[in-house]
């Protein structure tokens, strides 16, 4: 996996819990991309907020439990709507 695939993932997957009203901390992470290596995901966290695309604050990441929680910014909706539609384009251009 190389490393636009595991960064964009781990930004889609801060979207799909965001837009479930859920706190999402590198624990939730973890667990909800099993398939990507905890230091890839922490590397994508960290491309991710120098980029801007997500930022971050302590808020409770489980019942009685508090951590550093990440939220998707607009700029990054923006971009992920952007980017989703040049991806189908090229896929109908390449049918």
């Amino acid at each position: 996996m190389n490393k636009p695939d595991y960064v964009i993932q781990t930004l889609l997957k801060i979207r799909e819990l965001n837009d479930n009203k859920l706190n999402v901390g590198f624990s939730r992470l973890i667990t909800e991309l099993p398939e990507i290596p905890r230091v890839k995901v922490h590397c994508a966290l960290d491309v991710l907020s120098d980029w801007g695309l997500i930022e971050g604050g302590y808020n409770e990441v489980s019942k009685g439990r508090f951590g550093y929680c990440y939220k998707i910014t607009e700029t990054a909706c923006y971009w992920l709507d952007n980017y989703g539609k040049q991806r189908e384009n090229k896929k109908r251009k390449n049918r």
